[in-house]
């Protein structure tokens, strides 16, 4: 089982249980991939700021000049902005209705016990990725 179709076969799975409208899971879907692209962008600048000082410095300064020292507005700027693109990068290309249809067919043909792994081989990326961002940051 590939990562996209545990992702949006999960979605789509735990949707139709509830009794709703499956093909909402691909809104779902995208916007987790979204999260998990941004957040492991994130990570990787956060990396390069600990392991290059002067990086770090000339992006703080950067960022503190085009800003103003309010972190707060510049990270909900930069996640709003970022968001959007990369969730329409995402919708346009990934996470088209017909791939997200291809994705749960192949997702749907897998035996019960290989679709209840799905939201294990889902969360563990994301939580690794999760702890390392708030280490880094930490550590920054």
């Amino acid at each position: 089982m590939t990562y996209l179709e545990a992702l949006y076969g999960s979605q789509y799975d735990e949707i139709k249980r509830n009794g709703k409208d499956g093909n909402k899971g691909r809104l779902n879907g995208n916007i987790f991939l979204t999260a998990f692209l941004l957040m492991s962008i994130i990570t990787i600048i956060l990396a390069v700021c600990y392991l290059v000082p002067q990086i770090n410095h000339s992006l703080g300064r950067m960022l503190s000049n085009t800003f103003g020292n309010n972190g707060r507005f510049t990270g909900k700027l930069l996640a709003i902005v970022f968001g959007g693109i990369f969730y329409f990068i995402i919708n346009k290309t990934i996470g088209t209705q017909d791939n997200f249809t291809h994705y749960v067919d192949n997702f749907l043909a897998y035996p019960e016990d290989t679709r209840n792994k799905a939201g294990k081989m889902l969360l563990v990326p994301f939580f690794i990725v999760l702890a390392l961002m708030f280490l880094l940051a930490f550590l920054n």
